[in-house]
C-alpha cells in the first residue's frame, strides 16, 4: 500500500520518437493507479509535430500534463523544465524522471519507492535498468566516480577523433558507432547488490524530497548531452545528498529512441554524440579543478 499522503510525479522528456513516448505513457497509465501520481511530458522542441500529437491523444487524461519548449535545449535543460513544473504544480514527495524509452511494468513500483525510502532514506535512487535486446543491466553506471585523469584521457581520445571525424569514421566505421551507443566509460557493469555513492545511469532517476527541497534543478544546465550522470554524482557528493542503487526496483530500457529519431543515420548520430561528449567532458573536468 502507498504511504498515506505521498505524492509521485513522473517527468518524461520527449523528442520526436512518438512511438516510444506513447508506449511509455500507455504503460504508466495501464500499470500504475491514478491516486497520488501524475505525469509531466516535456516536448523538447520536436520539429515533427509529435509533441502536439501526444498532447491531443492524452488531452482527456487529467493525470497527464504537457510542457512545450520552442527548441531542443538538450537532456539536462529539457528535464529541468519538467522538474521545475512538477515542483511548482504538484509539490511531490518523489519525482521519477525517466527517458521516453523506459517501460514500467511493475504495479508495485511506487510502493517499492516508498518502502526503499523508509528503509534507506535517499536523495536520489536508481533502479535496476534492464536492456532486454542486449540482456544487459545498466545500473550502476559506475561503481566508483570518474577521476580527473580518466576524464582527461577520454576527452583527449574523442577530441582527436572529432577533429578528423570523416577519416576516423570510415576507418573504424560501425565499430565506433555501436561503441558510442553505450555509455563512454568502463561501465555497463550492473550489479545484483545495492550500492551507495555510485554513479547512477541517467535513463531513470528517482528524486526524493531530500533532493527536491535543496535543488532548483535536477541537472547542471551547462551540458547538452553526456556526462549528466557523473556531474550529478559529483554535485550530490559535495552537497551531502545520498545516491543509492537498489535492484528491488526494475525498469525496462529500449534505449536511445530520441537520438535515433533526430539523427537517423549512424554517421550523423555518431558525429553528434562525439562532439557533445567532448563539450561535456570539458565541463566536468573544469568542475573537478585540482582534484
Amino acid at each position: 500500500m502507498y504511504i498515506c499522503g505521498m505524492r509521485y510525479c513522473f517527468v518524461i522528456l520527449h523528442y520526436m520518437a512518438h512511438g516510444a513516448s506513447r508506449c511509455c505513457l500507455d504503460a504508466l497509465i495501464r500499470v500504475l493507479p491514478g491516486a497520488d501520481s501524475s505525469i509531466v511530458i516535456v516536448d523538447n522542441g520536436s520539429p515533427d509535430g509529435s509533441g502536439a500529437q501526444l498532447q491531443e491523444e492524452f488531452a482527456g487524461n487529467p493525470r497527464v500534463s504537457f510542457v512545450t519548449l520552442k527548441e531542443n535545449v538538450g537532456f539536462a535543460r529539457g528535464n529541468n523544465e519538467g522538474y521545475r513544473y512538477a515542483k511548482e504544480h504538484f509539490d511531490p514527495d518523489f519525482i521519477i524522471m525517466m527517458n521516453n524509452d523506459i517501460l514500467i511494468t511493475d504495479p508495485a513500483f511506487l510502493d517499492k519507492i516508498s518502502a526503499e525510502y523508509e528503509a534507506n532514506p535517499f536523495a536520489v535512487l536508481g533502479p535496476d535498468i534492464f536492456v532486454p535486446l542486449q540482456d544487459r543491466h545498466q545500473n550502476p553506471a559506475r561503481l566508483q566516480p570518474m577521476t580527473k585523469d580518466e576524464a582527461m584521457a577520454i576527452r583527449k581520445k574523442y577530441a582527436r577523433k572529432n577533429r578528423h571525424f570523416f577519416y576516423n569514421y570510415t576507418t573504424w566505421n560501425l565499430k565506433l558507432a555501436f561503441w558510442l551507443d553505450k555509455y563512454p566509460t568502463p561501465a555497463d557493469q550492473g550489479s545484483a547488490d545495492p550500492h551507495d555513492g555510485c554513479v547512477l545511469h541517467g535513463a531513470c532517476y528517482i528524486f526524493s524530497r531530500d533532493f527536491i527541497a535543496k535543488r532548483e534543478h535536477a541537472f547542471n544546465p551547462a551540458t547538452f548531452l553526456y556526462m549528466e550522470e557523473d556531474i550529478l554524482q559529483l554535485e550530490c557528493s559535495r552537497a551531502g545528498l545520498k545516491m543509492h542503487y537498489s535492484p528491488a526496483l526494475q525498469v525496462t530500457h529500449l534505449e536511445d529512441a530520441s537520438t535515433r529519431a533526430a539523427y537517423g543515420s549512424v554517421y550523423k548520430r555518431t558525429k553528434f554524440k562525439c562532439a557533445k561528449l567532448v563539450e561535456s567532458l570539458d565541463i566536468f573536468i573544469g568542475m573537478l579543478g585540482g582534484e
